[in-house]
């Protein structure tokens, strides 16, 4: 099986999931065990899931896409801070990156349709810091900046 090939067959399909899955699944333990490696995670991470929104057919790419998710909150069930915001929104975007240079979308267009979903995680997740643990995150900016 060439790696960086479209997956025809039901067997490449699944191999190759579970091949990426696995990648992530390191990724999100390692952002949760290794102090100051977020950064690792959403530099690498969205490059895993746009391999697999390139070359993994596309009726497999949301399977991939929630298993991996479930298997990450599975494994890093213990720092849900880290999944939440760092290793959710890699995967999302980075699997909309590959589906979206996987049908030729100009790469204009491709950018900013995951900076948009960027945005609205970031926006979303402002929001659930807030019912989680009762901090206003837009009043917390405030007095970092001096306004308020």
């Amino acid at each position: 099986m060439n790696f960086f090939q479209k997956k025809t067959t039901l067997t490449q399909n699944i191999a190759f999931m579970a091949l990426l899955a696995a990648i992530d699944t390191v990724f999100s333990a390692l952002a949760t065990l290794v102090p100051f490696s977020d950064l690792l995670v959403v530099l690498f991470l969205p490059l895993v899931s746009a391999l697999a929104g390139c070359y993994l057919s596309n009726k497999y790419l949301p399977i991939y896409v929630v298993s991996s998710i479930a298997l990450c909150l599975i494994v890093s069930c213990y720092d849900l801070g880290a999944v939440l915001f760092y290793v959710i929104p890699a995967i999302l975007s980075g699997a909309l990156y590959g589906f979206l240079i996987d049908k030729r979308i100009p790469i204009s267009l491709t950018v900013f349709v995951v900076a948009l979903l960027e945005t609205g995680l970031n926006y979303l997740m402002f929001n659930l810091v807030e019912v989680i643990y009762q901090v206003d995150m837009i009043d917390s900016m405030k007095s970092i900046l001096g306004l308020s």
